[in-house]
């Protein structure tokens, strides 16, 4: 079912947004996008590691996750239940659709027919499909439990779900969209998982919360594990490199991380994890990092290094 456009427009009557200050630099494909919880949205150098805001936080809080594509295309997911438009070559935030099915909604990806594809909060669950133009939103899978999500293409997905009479055992789960259908593609099940990202025709990359990162090759069933333990504290995100490298978000660092201190002042890091763990970026501007994304559109303008301006809109 649709809700209607009025529905989506009362919703977002007026919003203010103001960016934090922009850098001196701009977007190039291959840097690394994370979504902060806390600090908005923050670009990795995928090379040395250093940070520079995108856009600063949404409507008095950060985001829970944020995707891209290859025309250049980012969108992030505010924590309240809001997804905005952010311009690659300004960082200037447009919402585009809020509330509704979107509330407690904590993931999402982005569809090769441009659509966005959320996890749908209590009491709906299952999916919801949102239009970036209007803001239309449409409940897929009602009642399917769902902790996170990877788009294979336009009508199918990968799901984490857990079957009727747990909620501690996940399995992986291919979804067909029009259907609802769901198939198990996992043989073990997962524990408090947290994203998805697709590897390959044949695999795609879980991680879950207590910092297990695995390998999942739906055609078999099989799961390999890929990393696990130290120094993983609670992994949130996951990338994919075109290169093939594995990026993993954890927003609670290392309690050795450079420079030293004790977890509560580690603020976060980024692993690559294609071999033993090693540290991409940690700690800076991090504070709670949770959705990771890889840049791959084209790239966009240097920036003069200058504050952002405040935008209000209507619609």
């Amino acid at each position: 079912m649709s809700l209607p456009k009025s529905f989506i427009a009362g919703g977002l009557a007026t919003w203010l947004m103001i960016l934090s200050p922009a850098v001196a630099s701009g977007l190039k494909s291959g840097d690394i996008l994370v979504a902060d919880r806390t600090y908005g949205l923050i670009v990795v150098d995928p090379v040395d590691g250093s940070q520079s805001y995108l856009t600063g936080f949404f409507n008095g809080h950060g985001f829970a996750d944020v995707v891209t594509n290859e025309a250049g295309k980012i969108y992030a997911l505010d924590s309240q239940g809001v997804i905005v438009a952010v311009d690659a070559a300004t960082g200037a935030v447009t919402p585009i659709s809020s509330g509704g099915y979107l509330t407690s909604s904590n993931c999402m990806d982005l569809s090769p027919d441009g659509s966005l594809i959320a996890q749908a909060g209590a009491p709906s669950y299952g999916l919801v499909k949102v239009d970036p133009g209007s803001g239309s939103q449409t409940l897929i899978a009602p009642g399917l439990p769902v902790d996170a999500l990877a788009v294979i293409d336009a009508g199918t997905a990968y799901v984490m779900s857990y079957p009727s009479g747990s909620t501690t055992q996940w399995y992986a789960y291919h979804l067909n969209f029009a259907t609802g259908d769901t198939l198990r593609v996992s043989n073990v099940s997962f524990f408090n998982p947290r994203a998805l990202a697709i590897e390959s025709a044949s695999s795609f990359i879980a991680v879950e919360a207590y910092g297990i990162v695995s390998r999942v090759f739906p055609a078999l069933g099989s799961v390999a594990p890929i990393a696990s333990g130290p120094p993983f504290q609670g992994l949130t995100g996951v990338a994919v490199e075109p290169g093939g490298r594995i990026l993993v978000a954890d927003p609670q660092g290392n309690p050795s991380c450079n420079p030293p201190g004790p977890a509560s002042t580690c603020r976060g890091a980024v692993y690559a994890v294609s071999g033993a763990p090693t540290v991409v970026s940690e700690q800076g501007k991090f504070d709670i990092i949770a959705g990771l994304a890889v840049y791959v559109g084209p790239s966009t303008p240097t920036r003069a290094s200058t504050w952002g301006r405040v935008k209000v809109l209507y619609r």
